[in-house]
């Protein structure tokens, strides 16, 4: 179990690397509670581009995309923001 969980641990290590390798492009830092669909949704204009962000980030997120782990830096799509009317909920209660 040991070096299952160490190979796992290299192997997100060399995703990361190679991630940064990728390009000095745009990126996304997760916050808990994210979801690649919101991401797409709120940051790209349509929550059905979630697909083009999962894809160029495939080596670091692998297989379980559900849950994503806060602090994580994705590469986000080239090309300009859409016309994004929607905003992230935020606290509907005020003080």
């Amino acid at each position: 179990r040991r070096e299952a969980l160490q190979s796992q641990s290299q192997s997100r290590a060399s995703a990361v690397s190679t991630h940064n390798q990728y390009r000095g492009g745009r990126t996304y830092t997760v916050v808990e509670g994210d979801t690649l669909f919101n991401i797409a949704r709120y940051e790209l204009g349509k929550a059905s581009r979630w697909a083009e962000i999962y894809d160029l980030n495939r080596d670091m997120l692998g297989k379980d995309f559900n849950y994503l782990t806060p602090g994580t830096q994705l590469a986000m799509p080239e090309g300009e923001k859409s016309d994004v009317l929607a905003q992230p909920p935020g606290n509907m209660y005020r003080r």
